[in-house]
């Protein structure tokens, strides 16, 4: 009862070759950068692993112990760079939903221990991001941010012996993990146990709000003092960019505030990225025009098109569009630190 179905010859010769570039790859007298080399030409050109593989990172540490209950995020280098990499997830399941619907704040000590003009000795910070990063464990009494910084430490002084223990701070995640990036980049630049020959680099797509006021003075401090920079990029009229709802019209200032340099991506080819910074506007008119802007419903989307322009895949098409546009426009081959000197303020 058996059918004649014929079977496609296999490619001999793919094999052959994909066991010679395996084979290369684990040769110990092969260099990282051969090594590099094969890895990377098994992907394509441009392609999201494709350019992971080519800076050269390697993750190193990735923690999914309770990927239902707590945030997972994992720690990568860059040896040639001296960086140590922080990434964290997005959301994925019901209990990040739970914690992202949360809509209170609940104060926190200021992480920034110098004084500076409107300094508080507490910052509001929303309650479900802050619960991920801080709240204690029972079985060890540790943290999240604490288990992580200690975790950077340990493989800096592993990999960077030869310089001291000195290396640069990469944080960044998407939706949820940039709501978490932002918060721990803060902390992380005024954290003592970490070096600051260089300033800590934050780079989040898709962000919602993630405190109030005194943590974007605490924010704006720290980029002032060569401490801190961050690149806050998201999608033109993706909503979860302009979440939770923020449109307060007081003149002491919305219950939320975005930080850093806010680099919005637009669709389309030949469409260059606009760059602003959150400056607090004070006296009535200000307070409206600043409602108004932080407004969701200013940016809400097609209805089906909420999910797609919150998708990690346009993120990455639209990044790779602004790069190659970049080539051709001086205008926008702009590094971060240079953004902090030409970018106007904005609402």
């Amino acid at each position: 009862g058996g059918s004649d179905k014929k079977v496609a010859p296999i490619e001999v010769k793919n094999i052959e070759a994909e066991e010679a570039a395996l084979d290369k790859i684990l040769c110990d007298g092969c260099s990282g950068n051969a090594k590099r080399s094969v890895l990377s030409s098994q992907f394509k050109e441009g392609s999201l692993w494709y350019n992971l593989i080519e800076s050269g990172m390697e993750i190193v540490w990735f923690n999914d112990r309770y990927p239902h209950s707590e945030i997972v995020y994992g720690i990568a280098i860059q040896e040639k760079m001296k960086r140590i990499c922080v990434f964290f997830r997005g959301t994925v399941n019901l209990n990040n939903w739970g914690h992202n619907l949360m809509r209170h704040r609940v104060a926190f000590p200021n992480p920034v221990q110098e004084e500076y003009p409107e300094r508080e000795d507490t910052v509001m910070i929303h309650n479900g991001f802050s619960k991920y990063l801080f709240f204690k464990r029972r079985d060890n009494n540790k943290s999240k941010y604490d288990e992580i910084v200690e975790k950077i430490c340990e493989i800096g002084k592993e990999k960077f012996s030869d310089h001291c223990g000195d290396f640069t701070v990469v944080v960044t995640g998407h939706s949820l993990g940039g709501a978490l990036a932002t918060i721990f980049g803060l902390y992380a630049s005024a954290d003592e146990r970490l070096p600051h020959s260089n300033p800590v680099r934050l780079f989040t797509y898709a962000s919602p709000y993630v405190a109030g006021q005194a943590f974007a003075n605490a924010f704006r401090h720290q980029e002032e003092s060569k401490k801190l920079v961050h690149a806050r990029i998201y999608n033109k009229k993706d909503l979860v960019a302009h979440i939770p709802a923020n449109m307060v019209p007081k003149e002491s200032g919305a219950p939320y505030e975005h930080n850093g340099i806010g680099i919005e991506l637009k669709p389309g080819k030949g469409k260059m990225p606009r760059y602003t910074r959150v400056k607090e506007y004070s006296g009535r008119w200000g307070s409206i025009g600043r409602a108004y802007k932080n407004n969701f419903l200013v940016h809400l989307p097609w209805p089906g098109k909420i999910g797609f322009l919150h998708s990690l895949a346009e993120y990455q098409d639209r990044v790779f569009e602004a790069k190659e546009q970049s080539k051709d426009d001086k205008i926008g081959c702009v590094c971060l630190e240079c953004a902090y000197k030409i970018c106007p303020y904005n609402l």
